[in-house]
């Protein structure tokens, strides 16, 4: 992200700056005090298993976007099919000729008598 881009806080106007450098202070001492605590291998092992993490996500996703992928490749219709669906709308479009009332009544075995 660029240095000079300002981000803004919500309570950033009604907080008093000294405040709020004073629980930023805070914030850090806390951590400074947390990471004396546990050992540098600690952090290396915590680093790495959440580089692990990270790269366990992507896998995921990746996954996830090739099976879409794949998805998208079958639903793409065939020259084939695209005629066999196109002869069957001009075959309705003939025995439909009087309407697609009377079509719907002849599926089901009745004419309309005019």
């Amino acid at each position: 992200m660029d240095e000079h881009t300002t981000h803004r806080r919500p309570f950033e106007d009604k907080i008093p700056e000294d405040v709020r450098q004073h629980a930023r202070a805070a914030r850090e001492e806390m951590r400074e005090s947390v990471k004396s605590f546990l050992p540098p291998e600690f952090w290396e092992h915590s680093r790495k298993a959440r580089k692990e993490m990270l790269l366990a996500w992507r896998s995921m996703i990746d996954t996830a976007l090739e099976r879409m992928d794949k998805k998208e490749e079958n639903i793409q219709p065939h020259a084939a099919l695209q005629m066999q669906g196109s002869m069957f709308l001009a075959h309705l479009a003939l025995s439909a000729g009087d309407g697609a009332e009377s079509f719907g009544n002849r599926r089901r075995g009745r004419r309309l008598e005019r």
